[in-house]
């Protein structure tokens, strides 16, 4: 049927299906499906961008439609009207027409035949038998094409190219604009003043007008231009310049890296800034380098190249037969294959020859030699330092030639002259020898073989398997190795480690010197005086040598040296010392925090300055203490050992025996549960063993000793002091020229003193204090105290209502002193005793006693003989324990007249109380007779005086 659709205001799509169909998209982007020669299509001015799609194998655009899509599979022609249209084939070979507008013309597949008309079209082309045709000035007009090769038509300009692969596209005879992609694209305008632009990759740019303009972004690939211009200077961001003309050229190029290539005729090329290479070609050139390291490559006589003093290091490579290099040159590269003759110049040349038998003569300068089969290279005297690398098998230098590098990877034999050489070896089994000069023998890879000769020579070690030749008496040598362990062979004096692991260096018989590195070395220098370098990192040295020397820096790691003298001394910026020996030792430390560590002998430790730990390790060990913080470590039953310390006070530690104070002011010293022996010095010092059966010897001054066991020995010499042993013993009595006694317990005491002035002190307890010969002091303390008083000179001391105290006694007249409240008389001659104002016990002997009480209610016992008992006025209420009124030897009451005048009136006082005569002055003054019968009484039994 014949429809008529209408859309409306939106983006509507209108099929009218069979029929001749009336189809109004109205406003909107509008799609019409057109299926019939006969169907009309109705669009608005500027009612949007609409499209029309068909399967009929031709079609115009009607009025203010713009694009026309194909959808059918036959050949097809489209034509479009005066709008911008995009025109859209399919796969067969179709005919696309433009007219007025800037069209954009895409075939589809098959050789499709494409004409834009007026105005800057696009045409994208996707075989290559599309065909464009576009007249004279109908527009600017491009080709867009993913083929990896395009040239333009007739009056197209611009070609861009859309695929990703690498891209040849070439213009025509107009101004082109030709765009490549992200591979390695040429592109050529042709004739015109043409833009190419390269895009990523490597590009290469035809170049055939100066009015041509190249344009490339930084870091977009390697770029080339090609040019037939006689002129041409590099844009920014293209590396390369080659003239492909036949005339006489002048290249120019920028900062980066170029190459720039002459032709035939005489051409002058400059490189500008960057690192260039120039080949001028054919023809007598001139090459200016600039600055950077250059590469001219010449290869006429007349080439003349022109470079500045210090501007980089540049390099001429030539296949002429002789050459000499020209001023401010450095390098010469000969890449013919016929015989050459190459000169160097004053600076430090490298002279490589070529495939020929080459004449390589550096002159003046520090010159390296690359040499073949047959090379012959000249050095004068006093030429520089030279050298000479080659890939022969066998090379010995030449006369002024130092040094010898094989580049090679066969095995190598490199000989060296009476020079100071380098000879270096390659990756495998070489031998090199040196001869008469101090010679560096770099083996490399592989089982190398080197001999030094005579001269200080070094030796780079880098495998095990390499081994070292040397004589005796060729000069002092030395080994350099980054191996983790290396052992010096015969007649080489030094070895030095040069990698960055922990190291095992060991020397020889020699007088070694043997250099560690970063790491945790440990160095050996074997027999001889060796000098010992650790380096950084913990380091160990094993010295058997008095004069072997070690060397460390200040805080380069906690290094150890480990000994096998009888004595050694750290020296500065070493920690710790071990003995590795079996006999005695003495052991120095320096001003460091030291670990020194003795062996199985009798060694002597001195950390000195520093918080050192001693270690003595078996057999009887003296250390030297002198810092507090000092440690000392002994184990269980490893000899008897002895601290010498200058603190002022210091406690043993476990298993060490003795002490001694070597100082000069006083000391505190302190043993263990061990049987110590500690020995004071002159000042006043406090010895105390602690546990165990120790020996204190407090030497002069006024000494105190603590003792805790019964066998303990306290030795002081005669005039050495005023000395004191303070004890918690139940018993204890002062040895020879010991002055004092304390009793430091809480049980009762008994403290017997010596010949000399005693102080004896007791304690809480009940003390019996005996200061034996000499006026001594005896101080009960609290408790019921027994004093033995046997010197007329001996004070007691006691505190009030300390006890009930006794005073024994072997003098003839003794009177108790202060707060002491009974007296016995332990001798056997005639005696006087006399109390004081307490209730005394007054015992006397079996001699003649005349006993006083004194004030207070004292009970007197007098003993077998006629004794004497004393009553002043005041005595309080005495008894008399054995009074004997009867008798040969009765005894005698001597009272003052003041108290009784006369017999009568005491006997008048008297009184039996059962078995007792109480005798009252009185109510406070009585006088009781035990088992005495008042009647028993006479005169002759009292004295009134």
């Amino acid at each position: 049927a014949i429809d008529t659709l209408s859309g409306g205001a939106g983006n509507d799509t209108l099929n009218g299906g069979a029929g001749a169909d009336s189809l109004i998209g109205g406003a909107g982007d509008d799609t019409y499906i057109v299926d019939n020669a006969a169907d009309s299509v109705a669009e608005d001015a500027a009612a949007g961008t609409d499209t029309v799609q068909t399967a009929l194998t031709a079609y115009t655009l009607g009025v203010n439609v713009e694009n026309l899509t194909y959808a059918g599979t036959a050949a097809f022609i489209g034509t479009g009207n005066g709008l911008n249209n995009i025109l859209k084939g399919g796969v067969a070979a179709d005919k696309l027409i433009g007219a007025g507008g800037n069209d954009t013309l895409i075939g589809g597949a098959g050789a499709d035949t494409m004409s834009g008309g007026t105005g800057n079209d696009i045409y994208v082309v996707d075989i290559a038998t599309d065909l464009v045709i576009e007249n004279v000035n109908e527009g600017t007009d491009t080709v867009q094409t993913a083929l990896v090769s395009y040239t333009l038509g007739n009056n197209v300009e611009t070609l861009t190219y859309t695929g990703s692969a690498s891209f040849t596209g070439t213009g025509n005879a107009l101004a082109n604009t030709i765009t490549g992609g992200a591979g390695n694209d040429l592109l050529d305008g042709g004739a015109g003043n043409d833009t190419l632009r390269g895009g990523a990759g490597n590009d290469i740019y035809v170049i055939d007008s100066a009015s041509d303009v190249v344009t490339e972004n930084a870091d977009a690939g390697t770029d080339t231009v090609r040019t037939t211009s006689v002129s041409y200077t590099l844009a920014g961001n293209v590396e390369n310049l080659t003239y492909i003309g036949t005339g006489t050229f002048t290249g120019t190029g920028n900062n980066l890296d170029n190459v720039i290539t002459g032709g035939a005729a005489m051409d002058t090329l400059s490189g500008g800034a960057g690192n260039d290479v120039l080949n001028g070609g054919a023809g007598g050139d001139t090459l200016i380098g600039g600055a950077g390291d250059d590469t001219y490559i010449v290869d006429d006589v007349a080439d003349i190249i022109i470079e500045a003093a210090a501007a980089g290091s540049d390099t001429v490579r030539t296949t002429l037969a002789n050459y000499a290099l020209g001023a401010d040159i450095e390098n010469l590269t000969n890449i013919g294959t016929a015989a050459f003759n190459g000169t160097g110049n004053a600076l430090n040349n490298i002279l490589i020859g070529g495939g020929g038998v080459d004449t390589l003569k550096g002159g003046a300068g520090d010159d390296t030699y690359v040499i073949s089969t047959g090379d012959i290279v000249i050095e004068n005297a006093d030429e520089g330092i030279d050298t000479v690398q080659t890939a022969l098998a066998a090379y010995t230098l030449a006369v002024n030639v130092e040094n010898l590098t094989y580049a090679g990877t066969a095995a190598f034999t490199g000989i060296g002259n009476g020079l100071d050489n380098v000879l270096k070896g390659g990756v495998a089994a070489d031998k090199l020898a040196g001869a008469g000069g101090n010679d560096t023998l770099i083996g490399g890879a592989g089982s190398d073989t080197m001999s030094g000769g005579t001269g200080d020579d070094i030796y780079v070690v880098d495998i095990a398997t390499d081994l070292v030749i040397e004589n005796a008496s060729e000069g002092t040598d030395t080994v350099q190795t980054a191996l983790v362990s290396y052992t010096l062979g015969n007649n080489v004096e030094n070895l030095t480690y040069t990698g960055s692991a922990s190291f095992t260096g060991t020397g020889n018989a020699l007088a070694n010197t043997i250099t560690g590195g970063a790491g945790n070395d440990t160095l050996n220098g074997g027999a001889g005086a060796d000098t010992l370098i650790g380096g950084a990192g913990s380091d160990t040295y094993i010295v058997d040598n008095a004069t072997d020397s070690v060397t460390e820096a200040a805080d380069a790691g906690i290094d150890t040296v480990r000994a096998t003298l009888a004595s050694y001394t750290l020296g500065s910026d070493v920690e710790n010392l071990t003995y590795v020996g079996t006999a005695a030792f003495t052991g120095t430390g320096n001003a460091l925090d030291n670990i020194l560590t003795g062996g199985a002998g009798a060694d002597t430790l001195d950390g000195k300055a520093g918080a050192d730990i001693l270690i003595g390790g078996a057999g009887n060990d003296t250390y030297i203490v002198d810092d507090l913080s000092d440690v000392v470590t002994e184990g269980l039953n490893a000899g008897s050992d002895l601290i010498n310390t200058t603190l002022s006070s210091y406690t043993l530690g476990n298993n060490v025996e003795n002490l001694t104070y070597t100082g000069s002011a006083s000391f505190t010293g302190t043993g263990n549960v061990l049987v110590n022996t500690i020995t004071g010095g002159d000042g006043n010092d406090t010895l105390d063993g602690g546990a165990g059966n120790d020996t204190l010897i407090g030497g002069a001054g006024n000494d105190t000793y603590v003792v805790d066991s019964a066998s303990d020995v306290v030795t002081e010499a005669v005039g050495a002091g005023t000395d004191e042993v303070r004890t918690a013993l139940a018993s204890y009595t002062l040895g020879n020229n010991v002055e004092n006694l304390t009793y430091t317990g809480s049980s009762s005491f008994t403290g017997t003193g010596n010949a000399l002035a005693n102080t004896i002190t007791g304690g809480a307890g009940n003390d019996i204090l005996d200061g034996g010969a000499g006026a001594d002091s005896l101080i009960g303390g609290a408790g019921s105290d027994t004093y033995l008083v046997d010197n007329a000179g001996d004070s007691v001391v006691e505190n009030a209502a300390a006890g009930s105290d006794t005073v024994r006694t072997t003098l003839a007249s003794y009177t108790l002193g202060a707060n002491v409240e009974n007296l016995t008389y332990a001798g056997t001659s005639d005696f006087s005793g006399t109390g004081n104002s307490l209730d005394n016990l007054i015992i006397g002997g079996n001699g003649t006693n005349t006993l006083t009480g004194g004030a207070g209610n004292d009970i007197l016992i007098g003993g077998d003989a006629a004794d004497f008992f004393v009553y002043s006025p005041n005595w309080g209420h005495d008894t008399i324990i054995d009074f004997m009124a009867t008798g040969t030897a009765h005894d005698t009451i001597r009272i003052d007249h003041s108290i009784f005048a006369d017999w009568a009136s005491l006997l008048a006082a008297s009184s039996q109380s059962g078995s007792d005569t109480i005798v009252a002055a009185d109510s406070d003054n009585t006088i009781t007779l035990k088992n005495v019968a008042v009647s028993s009484l006479d005169s002759f039994d009292f004295l009134f005086a």
